[in-house]
């Protein structure tokens, strides 16, 4: 090896190394070479020539050297913390996450597996999870979404596994990032950390957890049934059309739309796929659900098959060319637990995902598809072995476009899309359909010449009025293309056939197209045989128009078409003469019955069922009417009307007709609404601003005249129109608030935007609105309310627009500002009108006050694009202030908290004028002013006493009271939660950057509420739903408090000379301080909640040393100060800053963040213990000794010597005062024993306490250095007898701790400890009792009794027995331990009889001659003879005892050089 006796420093960049070779197994373990394993991390330290000086980072004191071919270097950053050097490696944060949480895994992983707990399993699936995304981050060219998915699984891998594992909580934004808590704000940190335990929380399982990430289940309005026939079981032996749909089987109709699959004969099956979407709460609730698939042949009449065994084409086999529709079978499944099941079922393609749809031929005997379902339903299912489809089949929410975002890998290959026959329950305003479905129901036709039924088929076409065909817009099913005709299925010898057959006809888009087009239907014979069937013809014919005349589309329902019989002879195709004759007879005999080549057939019948599925046309008379009106009016102008009073007259007619059409819109169905919205929204607003006006338009035009303009400017009637507009409004607004049409208010948002043109609608939709508000109707007020937001956006973009109609006129600058005072005065107007309404005390409008209440934000946003923010904050103020207090609290509440969260709140301007009556409300429901709460608490002293006494006498009821559970009486008022949840959402907005300045209002939050706050805080407990809430907001509040700001909060409490403001203040705060410090308000696993928590608090803690130092010195105050000493001793001795306990990842992370807080901690207390003078630090003596012990106790050497200089002084003061320190060395030593034995203290304490004391002691000039030294021996050794106690106490051998208490005796002994000598001797009694070393038990009680005299004198404290506490005279003790000893040598484990006649003579001697008890004579001295007759008549055993020696240094300190008799049975 070359020469190592340079070493040179590393730079710092290099000084982190992992270990990628294990190194060091067979080194000596004295030697330099150091031991590691492979993947631990090093701290390079040095280098020369081949080899690293390194340390373990895990445990610096492990150091050695290492090859450096052993060591892989990577990049780092280094932050010098003090003494510590925290190394950061420079890597990805993701891969560099992954890293830590692996490396911390790892050691649990261990833990777990050598104790076999089951978590094992699941902490190993989530480290093989991580190591995988691991790898995969690594590999270059990953997109950015693909990047975003996988840091995405990788923060919900460790977010699971810490959950399982009860480590720290992440918390992440939606891409899946840890937040950083010095940029995020207090209240958002929480939600998030809220909102994450409550993700954990609905984990399902522990073990495989990872399996299920990524699969959770959208709640949402449509389900979608994927479908996937993957084969057929029955062979293909002819051309055939098979349609799939859904069926309910109670209403005995099919719901959905069919899919058409058409298969050639012979031909191989290719799996098909269809999506069934639509689906909705009403379809779930079906009871019986089934899936369908009709099977049609087509091919010729009847089916003949030829030579089976040779495989050539059906087309060969035949010379047939007939393409007749024939039943050929029916598929069925009952497929409703499928819609039961809570989540979707994936289809993988095993066997437990395949349904089986089982294939039934039809057999013709009179019935008809329809029946021979019904049939096949009500039976028995059959197995699955047999015939039929093979399925597969999911549930899956969401419509195709949200799978297709979700979920792409389900709809992969496209597949058909099967809609729902009728609108889904929740219509979206993109959903354009214009489709009618068409159902061939039945019919009934004579024989005629015919000596047998005829095989009747039915022809479907679709013609315009000039007879020409409209091409390719019927479907029979979804995945098959558009025909030119759909022909009918065809029973054998049937006359009165049931076809019960869906197509679906695609509408024409254009009206005037739609207008003109009818369905046709022709009715023919198919024949046998081909021959003759090539020559039948069309014997009947039907038709019906898709438009009637009064102008809306073919109604819903069943219909029966007239029949024509066609004469072959004078029938052409193309003729239209037919659309002379009635498409039914319904409306009279005296109809057209014929016309060439049709004649009326009366005895021949025709029955077809549509449903129309448009958002192009409509079915409704009342909503064409109101669509319809202006042309309506239009055709007035044929007429001549010369007369002014016949026009008024018809003027009056049309309005009042007007007015009925309005009246009847609220019949009209929400479906129909929005399919016409923007056309219903044109028609009503220009009937409410030129309803008369057009209408004495028209009646002018038509007599040639120009219109007397005062005629309809100043009409009594013109006003007539302006409610029932209104009214209609009101109810269409109501249907877009409902959740089936909740997605058309985008629809009517770009209406308003971008449709919307009444320049004078705001006026009277202004004056309708505060009338109606003015003059309330309790049911309809809560309509107004509800619908508050839409009218103000049509009265603001009506406003909008005449403005900048005036504003483009030149010279109308006076004009528009006058507008703008007329706008300005309806508003107020109507805010008026509202504060009238919520300050009415019936109790019929408190509905209508809520809704008012609940609606009122939403008018905020448009209102303030047109209005003086300032001035719609000062109304909105004084709107809430008319709320009486007390009424309604909750719905006002909401309100301001919805204006908070609205625009408004984020201008400086308005948010100043707002604040007040925030703040204000806030204050008076905070916590600790909820009088709800007061009440139920003073109740809470007789409800406890009334539960005691019931449970004691076994009553449920006491004095005719209920007994109620004691946790009632802490529930909060619904008021107090909305007012914390609503001081959080101000406290989250204002420490937004992008609202302007906060600092003023942060200054009111503070000087208005803090003082509330802290006291709330202190008056709920650490489990109370809203702890960590109120928590939260006190951090942010201090968080964002201006410099500076603090001493001018304090500086108000200053015009009490007393300050008994201060006092109280100062001291409330420090108090919850510490209730924060020393119980933790958050769950433990939120440690960046609780650092970042620390991290303010320790700021404010920093702030009130100033108001503490200045305030309570002269004259001086005790209180605060030993507030403020406790507080901050709880501060840093809390565990959640405790370092050394923490991971090393996790303790780097919280240095690198926010460093050791607990040494600005001890600097604060140093600072301010110094800084009073020798006569106020002794006040602090000796009770402040156990509080600074806490504190000299942490683990922290730096803390250390900060801590164990304070009780020098101590001893200095308490010397100065009484000229010795014998208070301080007392507790100290108590105090010490007592943490010690709690698990505090260590070698490190002991030698820090050693050096720092005796330093200071031989430097003291006051006459302490003697007796100091003495003290700090005294101290010292007792710490070495306590560490070597606390460190066999819990071996199983007991003979170590014997010793070791032995030796606390000798030694208390030795410095006078009496109450130090009976603590141990007690336990060293315990000890021998425990081993049932009973005459050792006794001879150690003997010790104690010995100390006690035979007097009635009282037993000094450091004498009492923690046995007996209640016996406090000499004699009463040492009588009772007396009687324990000679029971103890009695016993048969012990038999030291001689030993117990000893101690029973001395007890008879006190009673016979002293205390002359005789009542106690004869049973001591019966009791000393039966011990006697022991010892003649019992056999014993000499007891064996050895003398060891323990001697060198292989035995523990507390045995070495010791002498002991020890019993050969422990030996």
């Amino acid at each position: 090896m070359k020469d190592c006796s340079v070493w040179v420093p590393v730079q710092e960049h290099r000084c982190y190394g992992v270990v990628q070779y294990g190194f060091g197994y067979d080194a000596d373990p004295g030697g330099y070479f150091l031991y590691s394993n492979l993947g631990e991390s090093v701290h390079i330290r040095a280098e020369c020539y081949d080899w690293f000086y390194v340390s373990k980072i895990e445990d610096e004191e492990e150091q050695g050297i290492i090859p450096k071919s052993y060591i892989h270097i990577q990049e780092s950053n280094v932050i010098h913390q003090g003494d510590r050097d925290v190394i950061i490696p420079c890597s990805p944060p993701i891969i560099q996450e992954i890293t830590d949480v692996l490396k911390e895994w790892h050691k649990l992983c261990i833990q777990h597996f050598l104790v076999r707990d089951q978590l094992f399993e699941a902490i190993r699936k989530n480290i093989e999870e991580l190591h995988d995304c691991r790898k995969t981050i690594m590999c270059p060219n990953w997109t950015v979404e693909g990047l975003r998915q996988l840091r995405k699984r990788v923060a919900q891998t460790i977010d699971t596994g810490n959950n399982i594992l009860k480590l720290d909580m992440t918390v992440r934004d939606e891409h899946g990032n840890p937040l950083n808590p010095n940029v995020t704000s207090v209240i958002q940190l929480f939600r998030q950390h809220q909102k994450t335990s409550e993700k954990l929380e609905k984990t399902s399982s522990v073990i495989g957890s990872i399996s299920s990430l990524g699969m959770g289940i959208h709640s949402r309005h449509s389900q979608s049934l994927l479908i996937t026939c993957e084969k057929i079981t029955w062979k293909v032996v002819e051309e055939c059309e098979i349609r799939f749909f859904l069926y309910d089987a109670d209403e005995g109709k099919a719901f959905s739309e069919g899919v058409q699959v058409t298969l050639q004969a012979n031909s191989v099956f290719l799996p098909c796929r269809f999506l069934f979407t639509d689906l909705g709460k009403r379809d779930e609730d079906r009871s019986r659900i089934f899936l369908i698939a009709y099977v049609v042949r087509i091919g010729p009449m009847e089916f003949r098959e030829e030579m089976p065994k040779r495989e050539v084409p059906f087309s060969q086999k035949t010379s047939n060319t007939q393409k007749i529709r024939r039943p050929w079978g029916v598929g069925a499944r009952d497929i409703t637990k499928i819609f039961e099941q809570a989540g979707p079922i994936t289809p993988t393609g095993t066997e437990e995902d395949v349904t089986h749809l089982s294939f039934t031929p039809f057999a013709e005997n009179n019935e008809s598809l329809k029946m021979f379902l019904t049939k096949i339903i009500e039976t028995p299912a059959v197995k699955d072995g047999e015939k039929g489809f093979l399925c597969s089949l999911s549930l899956i929410s969401g419509t195709p476009a949200e799978i297709y975002e979700d979920q792409p890998l389900l709809l992969r290959g496209n597949p058909i899309i099967v809609r729902k026959m009728g609108f889904p329950e929740v219509i979206l305003p993109n959903d354009i359909r214009n489709d009618l479905y068409v159902t061939l129901v039945s019919g009934e036709f004579h024989k005629g010449s015919k000596s047998t039924d005829k095989n009747i088929e039915v022809t479907v076409t679709a013609h315009s009025d000039n007879g020409t065909i409209i091409n390719g817009i019927i479907f029979g099913g979804s995945g098959s293309s558009g025909m030119d005709q759909y022909k009918s299925v065809v029973y054998y010898h049937e006359h009165r056939p049931k076809w019960e057959e869906t197509f679906k006809i695609s509408l024409p888009m254009f009206l005037e197209q739609f207008s003109k087009a009818h369905i046709k239907f022709t009715f023919k014979h198919r024949s046998s045989r081909d021959s003759k069937d090539l020559t039948e013809k069309p014997f009947a014919l039907a038709y019906v128009r898709l438009r009637l005349e009064k102008g809306t589309a073919l109604p819903d329902g069943e219909h029966k078409p007239a029949m024509f019989k066609i004469d072959p002879k004078l029938y052409r195709e193309k003729d239209v003469h037919y659309l002379q004759l009635p498409s039914t007879l319904s409306g009279g005999h005296s109809a057209k019955r014929s016309c060439p080549g049709l004649m009326w057939s009366p005895k021949d019948s025709f029955s077809i069922r549509t449903t129309l599925c448009s958002t192009q046309f409509t079915q409704n008379d009342h909503l064409l009417e109101l669509l319809q009106w202006s042309t309506s009016l239009k055709n007035i102008a044929d007429y001549e009307i010369q007369d002014e009073a016949t026009r008024t007259t018809l003027c009056q007619i049309l309005l009042n007709n007007l007015k009925k059409t309005l009246q009847n819109v609220a019949a009209v169905s929400g479906e129909e609404i929005m399919k016409f919205l923007p056309y219903v929204f044109n028609a009503l607003f220009s009937i409410l601003v030129e309803s008369v006006e057009s209408i004495m338009n028209e009646l002018s035009s038509s007599a040639n005249e120009t219109p007397n303009a005062p005629l309809f400017q100043n009409h009594p009637m013109n006003e007539n129109c302006d409610r029932p507009v209104f009214d209609c409004l009101i109810y269409i607004f109501g249907l877009i608030l409902d959740h089936k049409f909740q997605n058309f208010k985008s629809v009517l948002n770009h209406y308003i935007e971008e449709e919307f043109s009444a320049t004078m609608a705001y006026t009277k939709l202004s004056k309708e609105l505060i009338y109606a508000i003015s003059n309330p109707q309790p049911d309809k007020a809560l309509k107004i309310m509800k619908s508050l937001e839409f009218f103000i956006k049509f009265i603001v973009r009506s406003f909008s627009i005449r403005l900048k109609l005036c504003q483009m006129d030149i010279g109308s600058d006076e004009g528009g500002s006058e507008i703008e005072a007329e706008f300005e005065s309806s508003i107020e107007s109507l805010f008026s009108a509202m504060g009238r309404l919520l300050a009415t005390p019936e109790l019929t409008f408190v509905n209508a006050q809520k809704g008012c209440l609940k609606y009122i934000p939403t008018i905020i946003d448009p209102l303030s694009t047109v209005f003086s923010e300032r001035r719609l904050s000062e109304l909105l103020v004084e709107l809430i202030a008319r709320v009486e207090r007390g009424r309604i609290g909750i719905p006002k509440l909401t309100a301001i908290m919805d204006i908070v969260k609205s625009r408004l709140f984020q201008n400086s301007v308005s948010r100043t004028t707002l604040l007040p009556i925030v703040a204000d409300n806030i204050k008076h429901h905070l916590p600790g002013n909820d009088e709800d709460l007061k009440r139920r608490s003073q109740e809470h002293a007789k409800t406890r006493s009334r539960n005691k006494v019931g449970k004691m006498i076994g009553l449920e009821a006491v004095e005719g009271h209920a007994i109620i559970p004691i946790s009632e009486t802490s529930k909060h008022s619904e008021e107090t939660q909305k007012c914390v949840e609503l001081l959080s959402e101000v406290m989250d907005i204002l420490y937004s950057t992008d609202i302007g300045p906060t600092h003023p209002d942060i200054s009111y939050m503070i000087h208005i509420l803090l003082r509330d706050i802290i006291y709330s805080i202190g008056t709920i407990g650490v489990n109370d739903p809203m702890a960590g809430n109120m928590v939260a907001i006190l951090m942010s509040l201090l968080r964002q408090m201006p410099p500076g700001l603090f001493s001018k909060f304090i500086y108000t409490f200053k015009a009490d000379s007393t300050k008994t403001e201060l006092f109280k203040f100062v001291n409330d705060a420090l108090v919850v301080f510490k209730n924060l410090f020393s119980q933790c308000f958050f769950p433990a696993v939120w440690s960046e909640m609780i650092l970042l928590e620390n991290n303010i608090l320790l700021a404010a803690l920093e702030q009130f040393t100033e108001t503490v130092k200045n305030d309570f010195v002269d004259p001086f105050e005790q209180i605060p100060w030993n507030n403020f000493f406790q507080c901050t001793v709880a501060f840093l001795t809390q565990e959640s800053l405790q370092l050394e306990s923490f991971s090393i990842v996790k303790r780097a992370r919280v240095l690198s963040e926010y460093g050791d807080m607990r040494l600005r901690a001890a600097e604060l207390i140093r600072q301010m213990w110094f800084s009073l003078g020798e006569r106020k630090r002794i006040q602090f003596v000796p009770g402040m000794v156990g509080t600074f012990l806490d504190m000299a106790l942490v683990p922290e050497p730096t803390l250390r010597r900060v801590a164990i200089p304070i009780f020098f002084d101590m001893m200095r003061c308490d010397f100065a005062q009484n000229s010795s320190f014998q208070q301080v060395e007392d507790e100290l030593i108590n105090r010490l024993v007592e943490s010690i034995e709690s698990g505090k203290g260590d070698t490190g304490f002991r030698d820090i306490f050693h050096e720092t004391m005796v330093s200071s002691c031989e430097n003291d000039h006051m006459g302490l250095r003697d007796s100091g030294l003495r003290m700090v021996d005294t101290v010292t050794k007792l710490l070495d007898h306590l560490l070597d106690y606390r460190e066999v106490i819990d071996e199983v051998d007991s003979g170590s701790r014997m010793t070791c208490i032995v030796n606390l005796l000798d030694f208390s002994m030795e410095v006078g400890r009496k109450e130090l000598y009976l603590r141990y001797l007690y336990k060293l009694h315990d000890l021998h009792v425990l081993s049932q070393n009973f005459t050792e038990a006794g001879f150690t009680l003997k010790l104690h009794s010995r100390q006690l005299e035979w007097t009635e004198d009282e037993v000094p404290h450091y004498l009492r027995s923690p046995k007996y506490p209640q016996l406090l005279t000499q004699v009463e003790l040492k009588e009772a331990l007396y009687k324990d000893i000679i029971q103890y040598f009695d016993d048969e484990a012990a038999k030291s009889w001689e030993c117990a006649i000893d101690v029973c003579d001395e007890l008879r001697q006190q009673y016979a001659e002293e205390l002359f008890s005789y009542s106690q004579l004869p049973e001591i001295l019966k009791h000393m003879a039966n011990l006697y007759e022991k010892i003649l008549k019992s056999v014993r055993f000499e007891p064996g005892y050895f003398r060891v020696g323990f001697f060198g240094k292989a035995f523990p300190s507390f045995l070495q050089d010791k002498v002991q008799l020890l019993s050969y049975l422990l030996l």
